[in-house]
């Protein structure tokens, strides 16, 4: 494997920090949501991991169809902005499909 392909700690961990701030900054657009506190309650931590983990996941596999054809910032950036626009996308979908 290419090391320009391979995924390192710190791009782990950069595409980890960056979309848990994007799902903490949409939880955060909630009109139910006051402060920093309103988001740490349990019924909160849940759905920030139903949100957090299929978007992670899918930022993670753009970043390793970006770093094939880009370089690794533009890589990283297009992954962390497409891959939280097709996660967040999806989680809402799954919901509104399956509501009562």
């Amino acid at each position: 494997m290419n090391y320009r392909q391979t995924i390192t700690l710190k791009q782990y961990f950069s595409i980890a920090i960056s979309i848990l701030l994007m799902c903490l900054l949409l939880f955060s657009l909630d009109r139910e949501t006051h402060s920093f506190a309103d988001l740490i309650t349990p019924g909160n931590l849940v759905a920030l991991l139903i949100y957090f983990i299929p978007t992670y996941i899918i930022s993670l596999l753009f970043y390793t169809f970006y770093v094939k054809k880009y370089n690794r910032r533009k890589s990283m950036v297009l992954a962390i902005v497409s891959g939280a626009l097709v996660g967040f996308f999806l989680v809402i979908s799954l919901f509104l499909l399956f509501r009562p």
